[in-house]
């Protein structure tokens, strides 16, 4: 009989095991199941078990020849066989593979095919993604005067949805009236407002309306009316009259920007959707703050926060530590009953360090942990809302 060329044997067995391997592990991937399972469920199907049990069989096959060799009492012709153990191992193979994909080819031959077809290569380690890049348009931050105390910056709305992969294939169609990137700049009881988008975002700012509701608010003092000031086409500033001219300044190039908050800004990743600086020109709560910096991260798998506060000594330091973990307990406090488990849960992954002149703030959440935050606070607020109606009835 003739023999079987060996590279082309091996080939054979090599093609026909990767196969073996694919299809199964590709099958559990596409259903879900975890990484290491779907390595286990492939290796299992080749080469776990044919040759596993090649190997097993051809040693008992062995010893019991050797055995039969040693019990005979007189030379006897060794035993023939048609079968070489190639061909053994080839037919282990085939009833294996008639195992494994049979029920997959017979009974779930759609689902089968689409996770070849989609999954082939799920067994490839990929790198991680570069970072998305959110600069931000610069004429944005040339609108704030060189004695702004705070700057917080929105450098991409479609960024701040969960799960937005920067894929341009699976964006939707942009929202007109949607701005691109907002910033705020604050000082004492000076506002800015810097907003660059579509020409339909920018009419959708309503001046008479923030200036009706500016003297409702008590949280953030703003002194005087709002004033707007068109930069450009796709560029809209508002601002407080006594900041005016000093953002025209800023504007025309006559002034310097807020040096120190431009160079905390600089730090912030490539990928992080919003970022906020400052440089406070007053003690905070009695204790001088040099500086803070923070950004926000979005991303499929995790939300994540980022900050720090930049302080002279450790006493200043600890201070600060202990007011806001302070500050995190009365949150979780305020929370509603039905809400008090969410929200917990969330400010259990803030994690505050003190050092010698800094303190250090960072959290992670899963952007599902977020969504069931802010679903639990809607229903909170619809039921005081009814509540409240009830009342007046």
């Amino acid at each position: 009989m003739a023999r079987r060329p060996p590279v082309g044997f091996l080939l054979a067995v090599l093609v026909a095991g990767f196969v073996l391997f694919l299809v199964p592990s590709a099958w559990l991937h596409a259903r879900g199941v975890p990484y290491v399972l779907c390595w286990l469920g492939g290796a299992l199907a080749f080469p776990l078990l044919p040759v596993g049990w090649h190997l097993l069989a051809e040693r008992r096959r062995t010893r019991a020849a050797a055995a039969a060799a040693a019990s005979a009492k007189g030379p006897k012709p060794a035993a023939s066989s048609t079968l070489t153990g190639g061909d053994r191992f080839v037919m282990r193979l085939a009833l294996v593979a008639l195992v494994a994909l049979g029920p997959l080819v017979f009974f779930r031959f759609g689902q089968t095919w689409r996770a070849v077809r989609d999954h082939a290569t799920w067994f490839v380690p990929e790198a991680p993604p570069a970072p998305r890049t959110f600069k931000g348009d610069p004429r944005v931050l040339d609108q704030v005067p060189s004695d702004a105390e705070v700057v917080l910056w929105v450098r991409n709305f479609d960024g701040l949805v969960a799960g937005d992969d920067g894929d341009a294939k699976k964006k939707k169609k942009r929202d007109a009236a949607q701005p691109d990137e907002v910033l705020v700049a604050f000082r004492d009881g000076e506002l800015l407002l810097v907003v660059r988008g579509p020409e339909k975002a920018l009419a959708e700012v309503d001046l008479d309306e923030a200036n009706r509701q500016l003297p409702k608010q008590d949280w953030l003092p703003i002194r005087g009316k709002l004033v707007k000031r068109a930069r450009a086409k796709d560029l809209l500033v508002v601002v407080t009259e006594g900041w005016a001219q000093s953002a025209d300044d800023r504007h025309a190039g006559t002034s310097t920007g807020p040096t120190a908050i431009i160079e905390r800004l600089g730090v912030a990743p490539a990928d992080a959707v919003i970022i906020s600086a400052a440089s406070p020109s007053r003690p905070i709560a009695g204790l001088a703050v040099n500086g803070a910096q923070s950004w926000l991260r979005v991303s499929k798998a995790d939300i994540r926060l980022d900050g720090e506060v930049f302080v002279s000594d450790q006493t200043a330091a600890t201070a600060i530590a202990i007011g806001m973990r302070a500050g995190l307990k009365d949150l979780e406090g305020r929370a509603p009953g039905d809400c008090k488990a969410t929200v917990s849960r969330l400010l259990s992954r803030v994690v505050i360090d003190s050092g010698a002149t800094s303190v250090r703030v960072s959290a992670r959440w899963k952007p599902e942990e977020i969504g069931e935050a802010m679903m639990c606070g809607f229903a909170a607020a619809m039921q005081r809302a009814e509540w409240k109606k009830a009342e007046a009835e």
